[in-house]
């Protein structure tokens, strides 16, 4: 692992590991959350008041990234005028991908919106 960076190094160890695959993908989505909010002007308190809650709990949810029920992710995005529709789970071994959601089978419209690259995930192969 000599000449590598600590985090390619952490990567390579613990790449796989499902909590640290799950941040990586929250960390995504608050990011387009985060550049949404910016390309519409709107402050955490305006998101706050499309979903009926606190601005504390749009800055805790923006910046520390809690462990998010799918409800609150879906939630998130209708604020600032997203809609989540599905993901893309692929296989362990051949990474061929599989769609989650009906809407999402058999399109690859929006490839840049499919979710993060991280160097252990991979993508499905022809996509």
């Amino acid at each position: 692992m000599q000449g590598r960076s600590w985090l390619e190094q952490y990567e390579q160890v613990h790449g796989e590991e499902p909590e640290y695959r799950a941040a990586g993908l929250v960390q995504w989505l608050m990011d387009q959350i985060s550049r949404r909010m910016a390309e519409l002007g709107m402050t955490q308190r305006d998101v706050a008041a499309r979903m009926g809650t606190s601005q504390a709990y749009i800055a805790k949810v923006l910046n520390h990234h809690p462990n998010l029920s799918l409800s609150s992710i879906f939630r998130l995005a209708d604020a600032v005028g997203l809609v989540v529709e599905g993901f893309r789970l692929v296989d362990k071994q051949t990474r061929q991908g599989f769609a989650v959601s009906p809407a999402a089978e058999g399109r690859d419209e929006h490839p840049e919106s499919q979710g993060p690259e991280l160097s252990t995930v991979g993508r499905a192969s022809g996509q």
